[in-house]
């Protein structure tokens, strides 16, 4: 009997963590929602950092995507990819993210077209794995 009532309370705590987790992984989507609204182009990459603060901060780091940044005609350019979205059961996939560019500091862009479009999204693996099966 003990042992049964350990399995069920293993299992109850096992199943609490794996809704924690799906909720950590929304807090950031949420958050974005409340906030992308205030960006504008033009804006300085310190107030977009400001305006964007509260959605890093509920990232979870693994779900974290790192700054890209390269020149390009005599310019800086930095692509920031802030977590807006959240796909379940996929990893962390380009259709999870937003990527705002900034060109010496002044947001020009953003949004997948505007570099290039996404690589590798929810729906792709989708296929993948429905190729492998059959």
């Amino acid at each position: 009997m003990r042992v049964l009532l350990a399995v069920v309370l293993s299992s109850c705590f096992l199943l609490a963590g794996c809704q924690t987790s799906v909720n950590e992984f929304t807090l950031a989507p949420a958050k974005y929602a409340t906030v992308k609204n205030a960006v504008s182009l033009g804006m300085s990459k310190v107030q977009f950092d400001r305006i964007m603060q509260p959605v890093v901060d509920v990232t979870v780091d693994r779900a974290k995507r790192p700054d890209e940044t390269y020149t390009e005609n005599n310019s800086i350019m930095n692509i920031v990819f802030i977590r807006s979205g959240f796909v379940e059961g996929y990893g962390f996939t380009d259709d999870e993210y937003t990527p705002y560019v900034f060109r010496n500091d002044r947001l020009v862009a953003w949004g997948w077209r505007a570099i290039g479009g996404m690589k590798v999204t929810a729906n792709d693996i989708r296929k993948e794995k429905a190729k492998a099966k059959k």
